[in-house]
């Protein structure tokens, strides 16, 4: 009986540890499933976001160069640049025109670390932008814009320097942008000119002065500046750099003309800040004046604060771009057609440009 009852036990105990084995080794399973699914999903997301990046960077870093100015009597200055146009022989560069005197010796730094000395063929201080002209002895590539006006607060951009030695390549900041839209600048004359112009909050450094600005699809929105006072980190609009330069390259130079108003872009408004203005709320272009210069070109005309600039020239003024792309079309006492919006009614006015 005995015999019996320990062979009933040895069953039992035996059945017991082959279910405790089973139930362990299916536990180690699942844990070490979960552990792989959850390693691959981290691996994933890493290895999503960084190829954005990294896959951009490596699409434009050939056509950002580094621009080296040799001062007479002073030091030798680092600024990046971007290959804007290539045309025949010669490829221009878009760069900064802060630092850059007329006297300076300029050396252009391709991103092979071949160096080719430039000619400055313009500058323009107002909007901080220059073109020198060089010709390399191998083919280089341009960079593509995107439309500035497109540019959404909280996008994000990428920043990239051109060569900081022979020995070591460009720097690459990311960050986002903001403010995008007009800054208002007055020269000795105290007359009020426009710039298309964003903020990043990718830190202004000596390097990167000049710098294309790119969007993560690889398009230049802008190119980083130092030239506008009391603002960190600006970006000047790629719309703004491209009719500059262009007229730079044509040999017609920059010629800005004034009409004197300062004010707010509607096309950027929201609801809110309409009602608080008492702008209809289907108003959803024009520049609403809220500041006119002494004796400029609107007050003349009869503009008065608080009206809606809603046409110049023929244009419609769907943004501000628009406004100082007509301003820079005409020469100074040209007479233009403008048209406002004065409580709900059109006024049109003749404007002699200053």
């Amino acid at each position: 009986m005995k015999k019996v009852v320990v062979g009933i036990l040895i069953l039992i105990l035996f059945g017991w540890n082959v279910y405790l084995t089973y139930q362990l080794q299916s536990t180690k399973q699942t844990t070490s499933s979960i552990q792989s699914d959850h390693l691959q999903v981290i691996e994933n997301t890493i290895q999503g976001y960084t190829t954005d990046i990294t896959s951009t960077v490596d699409s434009v870093t050939s056509k950002v160069v580094s621009v080296k100015l040799f001062h007479p009597m002073s030091s030798v200055t680092n600024q990046s640049g971007m290959i804007y146009q290539v045309a025949d022989k010669n490829v221009y560069i878009l760069t900064s025109a802060s630092d850059i005197e007329d006297d300076s010796k300029i050396m252009i730094a391709f991103d092979n670390a071949v160096e080719v000395e430039g000619t400055l063929v313009g500058k323009d201080l107002l909007s901080d932008v220059a073109v020198v002209a060089c010709t390399p002895t191998f083919e280089v590539s341009p960079v593509s814009f995107t439309d500035t006006s497109s540019v959404k607060d909280g996008e994000y951009v990428i920043s990239i320097t051109g060569r900081i030695s022979y020995a070591k390549d460009g720097l690459v900041q990311f960050g986002v942008v903001s403010s995008s839209g007009q800054t208002p600048r007055t020269t000795s004359e105290e007359k009020i000119y426009y710039l298309n112009t964003l903020q990043t909050d990718i830190d202004l450094t000596s390097n990167n002065v000049g710098s294309p600005i790119f969007n993560l699809g690889g398009q230049v929105i802008g190119m980083m500046s130092k030239g506008v006072k009391d603002v960190q980190s600006v970006i000047i609009g790629g719309n703004e750099c491209q009719y500059i330069a262009n007229k730079m390259i044509a040999g017609t130079g920059v010629v800005r003309t004034s009409i004197g108003v300062n004010g707010l872009d509607i096309s950027k408004m929201n609801v809110y800040q309409k009602n608080s203005l008492s702008i209809p709320l289907d108003q959803t272009y024009g520049i609403y004046v809220n500041f006119l210069e002494t004796q400029g070109a609107g007050q003349q005309a009869g503009m008065q604060v608080g009206d809606i600039l809603v046409s110049l020239d023929g244009k419609s003024l769907t943004d501000y771009f628009v406004l100082s792309k007509v301003l820079y079309d005409h020469q100074i006492d040209e007479t233009v057609a403008a048209t406002v919006l004065r409580q709900n009614e059109k006024v049109d006015l003749s404007v002699v440009l200053k």
